[in-house]
């Protein structure tokens, strides 16, 4: 394996995880990352890029030159996954670090209407892929239970006053879920993304969508 004297440890928090949370789920991360033998330094992140939450974290990995150092970054890599996967409440994943926004080398789409068979199956897959030599890292985005909403629209009702079903999900996703709407620039030049959605009082209870007007365009 090519000792590049780099990589990246991502990481899924809890799917209710606010920003503290997640802090400190980090603060764990960095604390097994800092006890390696030849670290050099470590850049962490919570909620980057434009799809980022606060349930989503990243630490670039630098280590010190090879010949600086009495392990590979393979062996690193190892300890670093066995001590991370001690820490409570996240999926982590060590990959190569091209981005803060890597992905795993493999990737496996399912796609159905029955969540249920989808988790069966994914479930299925991922203990065949666990057992596969060399694989590691196996996760699934069904591992962590996450809250959702499901609206039925009437369409007929809908074709009546003009708008689609993309129209109403355009509306209302960014409203639930929120939309990156603008950047914010403090004095020390550091970049923020400012994120707008509904206030939490108009969220909580899905009944509350039903009483949302729409706009038809």
């Amino acid at each position: 394996t090519y000792d590049r004297a780099e990589f990246q440890v991502n990481f899924t928090a809890s799917p209710d995880a606010g920003l503290e949370e997640s802090r400190g789920r980090l603060q764990a991360i960095l604390k097994v990352l800092h006890s390696l033998p030849g670290l050099h330094l470590t850049y962490a992140t919570v909620g980057a890029g434009t799809t980022g939450t606060v349930r989503e974290g990243g630490v670039y990995v630098k280590l010190k030159e090879k010949h600086e150092r009495r392990h590979t970054q393979e062996e690193l890599e190892a300890m670093a996954r066995e001590g991370i996967a001690r820490i409570p409440g996240i999926v982590p994943s060590i990959l190569v670090a091209d981005s803060l926004q890597s992905a795993a080398p493999i990737n496996m789409n399912l796609k159905g209407d029955d969540l249920e068979l989808l988790n069966a199956i994914s479930q299925e897959l991922k203990k065949l892929m666990t057992e596969t030599p060399g694989v590691v890292d196996v996760s699934s985005s069904l591992d962590q239970e996450k809250t959702e909403v499901r609206l039925l629209v009437d369409r007929a009702r809908a074709v009546n006053v003009g708008m689609s079903t993309a129209q109403v999900v355009d509306t209302l996703s960014p409203l639930v879920g929120g939309l990156d709407a603008s950047t914010y620039e403090d004095l020390d030049g550091d970049a923020y993304d400012v994120r707008v959605r509904l206030p939490e009082a108009y969220r909580r209870d899905p009944a509350q969508l039903g009483r949302l007007n729409l706009l038809a365009v």
